[in-house]
């Protein structure tokens, strides 16, 4: 029987939308695998991929298996050369950039602009800058913009708050100054929960209904999935890891409190930790990751620093019970070494330990979970029903 208050309109809508998302997640896909994986029937399936080939929205070419099998080949359905594209730009408070992606989040181009000592108007001018550029190759329909920044934001309004160690701009409407240079929906999120997006839909929180986005960048942050749903809190603050107290005696943080995690860890920390310590000019965390995967010394230095994440992390994984923690941001370039050592140490310390294993991983994204994440902020939309195509 019907949920009371879905009518046969409902459910086609519905039906449409779980063949888009399979069909965005899935390259190159049978009508029969549609039809078992999405249990609809034959009939349905046949008429939402007729729809959709009418509209241009996909294609169909027959498989070019190698293997010599009686019968027909298989005709593979997959997004179309027209099909609309979606634009992703992610604002750090190192750079404003940008991705162009279709359906399946690939990317089809890429630029991005340095931020250096910034007002109001000339980050408005980058960011339609950065616009310019990304727009010059597109011959397609766009979608929509997503855009991850940092925060604090207000995400109804798209307006970037009063954000810590950003050039002293306060209250500068993203939402607004992108929306002035195109003419499609514009989307705002926490660079964080925009990566928690990408990872759902095409990452490592795929099959999972619970799990948790972790970014190691200037601060640290973190985005939760929890039922299957993003956590974004009431006023769109949740997952503020890098703001829980570790240490009440600790450093003053810029957020009034005292032994705020950001406190003792950092990429910025970790980089000028290094070169104090070992008297060794390096050029950027990624090479930092590499020797000390090379040098003992090196190792231990960092495992005793990453001791104060390991404690965060145990207090989310109490605190949220997740099937997965994913480490992304730069602290996808921590190697696999340091992600058994966390993942091993927070699996010791939680209340569950010895009952639940939860693991830990890297982005399959690396250091572009929140850029690619800008683009799944639209993918979302469109996957939801709350964005048409076309």
């Amino acid at each position: 029987m019907k949920p009371a208050g879905i009518n046969g309109a409902d459910v086609k809508r519905l039906n449409r939308l779980t063949v888009l998302q399979y069909l965005a997640q899935h390259k190159g896909v049978s009508r029969v695998q549609l039809t078992q994986q999405t249990n609809l029937t034959k009939m349905t399936i046949s008429n939402i991929i007729n729809e959709f080939l009418e509209q241009g929205l996909v294609s169909a070419q027959q498989s070019e298996s190698g293997q010599k099998l009686p019968g027909r080949k298989p005709v593979l359905l997959q997004f179309s050369q027209t099909s609309p594209v979606v634009i992703g730009i992610w604002l750090s408070r190192d750079y404003c950039s940008g991705v162009v992606t279709d359906m399946h989040l690939s990317t089809l181009g890429m630029h991005s602009i340095p931020l250096t000592e910034e007002t109001s108007n000339t980050l408005e001018q980058k960011l339609g800058r950065l616009l310019s550029v990304l727009l010059q190759g597109v011959k397609r329909p766009v979608a929509g913009i997503g855009v991850a920044s940092i925060g604090p934001l207000h995400l109804e309004q798209g307006v970037l708050l009063n954000p810590p160690n950003f050039f002293g701009i306060t209250d500068f409407s993203i939402k607004r100054a992108i929306e002035k240079n195109v003419c499609c929906p514009v989307f705002v999120q926490n660079d964080m929960n925009a990566a928690v997006l990408a990872e759902k839909y095409f990452g490592a929180g795929r099959g999972h209904a619970d799990f948790a986005y972790v970014g190691l960048t200037n601060g640290i942050g973190a985005g939760l999935m929890v039922h299957d749903r993003l956590l974004e809190g009431a006023g769109g603050f949740a997952g503020e890891l890098g703001h829980i107290v570790v240490d009440r005696q600790g450093p003053l943080c810029h957020c009034g409190n005292r032994g705020c995690l950001e406190t003792f860890l950092s990429v910025p920390m970790l980089l000028q930790g290094f070169e104090e310590k070992f008297q060794r000019k390096i050029s950027g965390f990624a090479e930092l990751c590499a020797l000390c995967r090379q040098e003992t010394a090196y190792a231990q230095w960092l495992k005793e620093r990453l001791e104060p994440f390991v404690v965060g992390l145990s207090n989310l994984c109490n605190l949220f019970d997740p099937q997965v923690v994913i480490l992304g941001h730069e602290g996808a370039l921590l190697g696999q070494p340091y992600v058994a050592y966390v993942q091993e140490e927070v699996n010791r310390r939680v209340l569950a330990s010895g009952f639940v294993h939860i693991p830990v991983v890297t982005s399959p994204f690396s250091t572009l979970a929140p850029l690619l994440g800008a683009s799944a902020v639209v993918l979302e939309r469109i996957f939801l029903g709350e964005l048409a195509l076309g």
